[in-house]
């Protein structure tokens, strides 16, 4: 005996359709991140002791086909090399970091350094580099400045191996609109005081950050 077909009343299945995008939404944002395309404003920071001018500048995001174009345009920089690494937090939900503040500076010595900056950035799980990918984090592979303080610097990488390793390494999905970018770097004859934190196999002058780019859809970017 064939049982009879159900149909869902229409209320029902309008507002199904109406949930879909948001549930879609709420999926991917918990799962390796569909969106992909992200921009960000570089914006100074311990701008006051580190340069002349604040450093400023954009992030870039963005698809071509199978691969991820990362761009990095920054100026004010002091001359040299300048780590540079999307920040997050890890997890499968993770959350959302932010730039910090001046007041991410606890100890009050007049310095937001790494270890400050961390508890709002989250740790460093992706190097913008020539090799990004292979998540390495090598002085030699890291963009310069010039004279001026400019820093134009492009890579690309394949997008489902960088999310492959990011997932292996980190335990987490991209989810590039949760990230910050961070621009490390002041000159090793600026005088910090010995309060400003130094991870191991760096010097405190290499780790503490100088700009900051919280990451958007380029959707949203400011026209």
């Amino acid at each position: 005996m064939t049982r009879p077909t159900r149909l869902i009343p229409p209320i029902a299945a309008a507002a199904l359709l109406a949930a879909a995008p948001a549930l879609a939404q709420s999926l991917a944002q918990t799962g390796d991140d569909a969106t992909l395309n992200v921009f960000g404003d570089v914006a100074p920071l311990n701008d006051a002791q580190t340069t002349n001018q604040g450093p400023h500048g954009e992030v870039r995001i963005a698809t071509l086909g199978d691969r991820l174009e990362i761009a990095v345009y920054a100026r004010g920089l002091e001359p040299g090399m300048h780590r540079v690494h999307v920040h997050g937090f890890t997890g499968d939900d993770p959350q959302a970091a932010r730039c910090p503040t001046p007041a991410a500076d606890i100890n009050d010595d007049g310095w937001v350094d790494l270890a400050e900056a961390r508890l709002v950035t989250g740790e460093a799980l992706i190097p913008i580099t020539t090799d990004t990918v292979s998540l390495t984090y090598d002085e030699d592979w890291y963009p310069e400045a010039g004279t001026w303080g400019v820093l134009d610097f492009e890579t690309r990488v394949m997008t489902e191996e960088l999310r492959t390793a990011v997932r292996e390494r980190h335990g987490t999905p991209l989810a590039l609109t949760r990230r910050v970018v961070l621009i490390h770097g002041v000159s090793p004859e600026t005088e910090l005081p010995v309060t400003v934190y130094a991870p191991q196999g760096s010097s405190a002058h290499a780790a503490t950050p100088v700009a900051c780019a919280m990451l958007i859809p380029e959707t949203e970017r400011p026209v």
